[in-house]
């Protein structure tokens, strides 16, 4: 066994241990006065001899949370600094707003929100079995063939027939029809967008004809509060009498405006609930041709043909409800009308169509896990 190695000698100690005093409370009561008389770190430091440090945590030490009973409960709510700006817009829209209506005596039928949305007509979700073999085919795909739907509705839960922006002209499956008849204000541009001159042009030929209609028919005045985003395709020109054009703040869409709480999401997946429905009936009045021979024959008139279904499949209700965020006193029925019902029981009733008919889905408990 080794022996016990030695530790170094330790030197004596130069003299007995210096104590730290301690400030006592009147003392930094004291120094805390002279601080707010303006007199510097250097300066008090040198009248309780300690250094700056020292006065500095004491300072630090005062500005801290205090641990009286007062504050002896946890605080129920910690707002972040995103939210606290959100409401902060969201509250100066809404006062804002009020003032608005109060000023011009608007009723909720005369107060209307325009938004649009793009529209994949032919894109089933991708987990479909027509959309993994029309992937597999070379040339155009009709999934990526996109349209712009206009939405414009007031905050009474009505609203106009829909504008739709569309990347031709004539297209053959409408070629023989008149297109003022159609259940949609049709548009054209070569990339299907809302330009300023088509925002021009919808609100001279679509919004302002039918709005005179409806308020005519409520026995209401004509005198119109209009909402518009800050979008760039919207025209900043708009004008007509008794009509007032209000632009909402910018990055307040998600937050407040009526057009884009929910009513999109919810009318998308009506438009794919019924054009899997409109699939289901075709096969079942023809046995003999595939799924692939329907879906090739579904044409932008089928296409319009279900916009009209999931647009009149959208209760009075349901659109005033989305106006619950901006005006909420307008709302008539607050827990009723829900978009997120809206939204699941079309989703459900997709699921449940794809199951109705063999091979319409690979997969269908993740095929609409993207409506």
């Amino acid at each position: 066994m080794s022996t016990k190695r030695c530790g170094p000698t330790k030197a004596p100690a130069a003299g007995p241990k210096r104590q730290r005093k301690m400030l006592s409370i009147a003392d930094k009561v004291k120094l805390l006065e002279m601080l707010r008389e303006g007199k510097s770190y250097a300066a008090v430091a040198i009248s309780f001899n300690k250094d700056a440090k020292r006065v500095a945590t004491v300072q630090e030490e005062d500005a801290g949370p205090s641990t009286s009973a007062v504050h002896a409960e946890p605080c129920a709510f910690n707002a972040s600094k995103g939210w606290f700006e959100n409401f902060k817009k969201q509250a100066f829209v809404n006062n804002k707003f009020k003032a608005i209506i109060e000023e011009g005596g608007y009723k909720p039928e005369q107060i209307f929100n325009i938004d649009e949305t793009g529209l994949f007509w032919k894109r089933m979700p991708s987990r479909t079995f027509i959309m993994q073999e029309e992937a597999k085919a070379p040339g155009f795909k009709a999934q990526k063939d996109r349209l712009t739907l206009v939405k414009c509705g007031n905050a009474a839960g009505f609203m106009i027939k829909p504008g739709l922006i569309y990347r031709s002209k004539n297209p053959r499956a409408l070629k023989n029809k008149n297109k003022d008849d159609l259940h949609v204000c049709w548009m054209y541009n070569a990339k299907a967008w809302m330009t300023k001159a088509l925002n021009l042009d919808w609100f001279k030929n679509c919004f302002i004809p039918q709005v005179k209609c409806y308020l005519r028919g409520k026995g209401l005045d004509f005198k119109v509060l209009l909402l518009v985003d800050n979008a760039g395709g919207h025209a900043d020109d708009l004008a007509y009498d008794c009509v007032q054009i209000k632009f909402l703040p910018p990055n307040t869409t998600s937050l407040i405006q009526p057009m884009d709480q929910g009513i999109i999401r919810a009318f998308k997946a009506l438009y794919t609930r019924n054009t899997l429905q409109h699939l289901v009936d075709a096969m079942d009045s023809d046995q003999d041709s595939s799924l692939k021979d329907y879906w090739r024959g579904y044409t932008i008139a089928s296409c319009l043909q279900n916009i009209q279904r999931a647009i009149q499949e959208m209760k009075t209700e349901t659109l005033n409800a989305c106006w619950k965020k901006l005006w909420p006193e307008a709302v008539q029925n607050p827990t009723g009308g829900s978009l997120d019902e809206v939204h699941r029981s079309a989703v459900d009733a997709a699921v449940n169509l794809t199951k109705t008919k063999n091979g319409m889905s690979k997969d269908n408990s993740a095929t609409f896990s993207c409506l």
